[in-house]
Parts: C-alpha cells; sequence; structure tokens
C-alpha cells in the first residue's frame, strides 16, 4: 500500500495534466451522474495503458504478488465505494475522510470545474492528497450545486458505449478545458 499509493496518485494527476492520457481519461469524467458506474466507465486504452505503468511500477519496485493482489482488492473495493451516490452523516465522512476517499471526498475531482476535477486524486488513502497538495474539502458552492461531467461532453447521447469509445478521438477531446472561476 505505501509503495504503490502515492505512484496512482502520481499517475492519475499525470493522466490529468497531460494532453493524450487526459483524453483517454475523460471518458471516466464524462459521465453526468455520479454514482458506482462511474468508476467502471473508463476508455479501452486507458486501461491498456494503466495496466502497463501498474506493471512496470511493480517489477520496479519489487512488491510481492501478494501485496499486489491485496491492493487491487482493497484499492477496488473503496473506489466502487468512493463512487457510490451516497451520502454519509457529516461527522462520519470527516472522520472517514482522514483516512480513506469517501463519496463526498471524491464527487470533488467529478465537478466540471477543471480547478476541482484536479484535485482529490488519491485512489484509497486520502492522506496523498494533503502531502501532496491537492486536497480540496469541498466543491465552490457545495456538492449540492456542483456539476458533474465534462462541459463538452453535456449530451446523455455521449454516455452510450460507441460514443464513449469515440470520445478521445473526437475534436473535443482536443479542446483544453475551460479555467476554473475565480
Amino acid at each position: 500500500f505505501i509503495a504503490r499509493a502515492p505512484v496512482r496518485h502520481w499517475k492519475h494527476r499525470m493522466y490529468h495534466a497531460a494532453a493524450w492520457p487526459w483524453r483517454l481519461r475523460l471518458v471516466h469524467h464524462s459521465d453526468l451522474e455520479f454514482d458506482f458506474s462511474t468508476s467502471l466507465r473508463h476508455h479501452p486504452l486507458e486501461g491498456f495503458v494503466d495496466t502497463l505503468l501498474s506493471a512496470a511500477t511493480v517489477a520496479l519496485l519489487g512488491v510481492p504478488p501478494a501485496a499486489v493482489a491485496a491492493y487491487a482488492a482493497v484499492s477496488g473495493a473503496v473506489d466502487l465505494f468512493s463512487h457510490a451516490n451516497v451520502r454519509l452523516p457529516g461527522t462520519v465522512d470527516l472522520r472517514l475522510r482522514r483516512l480513506i476517499v469517501t463519496p463526498d471526498y471524491h464527487v470533488v475531482h467529478h465537478s466540471s470545474v477543471k480547478r476541482e476535477t484536479d484535485s482529490n486524486f488519491a485512489i484509497v488513502l486520502s492522506c496523498w492528497d494533503r502531502l501532496f497538495g491537492t486536497y480540496r474539502a469541498a466543491p465552490r458552492g457545495g456538492v449540492e450545486a456542483m456539476v458533474v461531467g465534462l462541459e463538452y461532453f453535456r449530451d446523455p447521447k455521449e454516455l452510450w458505449p460507441h460514443r464513449m469509445l469515440i470520445q478521445p478521438f473526437r475534436r473535443r477531446a482536443f479542446q483544453r478545458r475551460s479555467p476554473a472561476p475565480a
């Protein structure tokens, strides 16, 4: 966990910062709703690239297979939980988010506002966002007022599987995301 988590955090940031990885990653962020299905929404090429990067990381760090399997199981469960459309009681969420990524913690990352999308990159342990300066407690205006998704894929038809497969290659995907309002 300690070896893989910060590497995944930086890999996640790279997907947001660089143009071609973002074009693959935007499929995950094009969802207009925030629920557990969002955690499953990824372009196949992103999965391929992610597998190559993960394999290289495991090989370079010499992570034992049992640790890889344990991390995959825990990160998969937390990923489904962090994308769930549930609201925990405020005090429970505040205590739990000190340790792991909660739905209210992670929903900020799915905001249509770039500054908010480019925050809260942690996958399992929330400490990495605090350590690397990417933690944002809440979206501007609060969770209830936040718009989920990307401004250039607002049509629900864009969520049809055949359209999601071509999203990274369409002209809209090459647009720069608009800057966050001041």
